[in-house]
């Protein structure tokens, strides 16, 4: 009985680390975004540390940014992969895996932070986002801060539909989308790592 915490954190650890497991065999099929998880959790936790987070807040956005992409499992390869523009209808359906890769973990491990990521890492700081239902400091901060890490990292990346970003080019956009897609407190501490 007194090592019941310690052993549910270890199941906890064990439910996570298999999740995170399944994502990164899922990325590995792909070469585009093979390692953007990783590069996506140590953005986010550089950014999280420079804000100021909490070891509790950084553990959870480690979590939540490896886990950020699971829901892509459900989504369909040949329209991850497509080398040219989604339809309408391939964007809704890629769009879906915020909220699948929320379903698919909350039963799991039952923590809001770490689901919050998953689900919202799509907002747009604005509410202009995807079929979103809120805006601004409404938005998690540590999705927000995901949200960031996370577009860095695509924009940088050769994806099968364009090369990648020169680091420049990606701050540039990033500025530009200041207050529209991102926190502006999110890009200032960004900027200040960069």
């Amino acid at each position: 009985e007194q090592n019941m915490p310690e052993q549910l954190e270890e199941l906890r650890k064990s439910s996570l680390g298999a999740l995170v497991v399944l994502s990164f065999a899922h990325e590995a099929k792909d070469s585009y975004t093979a390692g953007h998880s990783r590069r996506v959790t140590d953005i986010a936790t550089a950014l999280g540390k420079k804000l100021l987070l909490t070891e509790d807040q950084l553990s959870d956005l480690r979590w939540g940014s490896l886990l950020h992409d699971i829901g892509k499992i459900a989504v369909k390869e040949d329209t991850i992969n497509k080398p040219g523009k989604l339809t309408l209808e391939e964007y809704e359906h890629v769009m879906t895996h915020p909220a699948v890769g929320a379903s698919i973990v909350r039963p799991v491990i039952k923590n809001e932070r770490i689901t919050d990521i998953i689900e919202y890492h799509h907002y747009h700081y604005d509410g202009y986002g995807f079929k979103q239902n809120f805006k601004g400091s409404d938005i998690p901060l540590l999705a927000r801060i995901t949200a960031l890490a996370d577009t860095y990292d695509a924009m940088t990346s050769a994806r099968s539909y364009r090369d990648a970003l020169s680091r420049v080019q990606a701050l540039s956009a990033i500025r530009l989308s200041t207050g529209r897609q991102f926190d502006p407190v999110v890009v200032n501490a960004f900027m200040e790592m960069s």
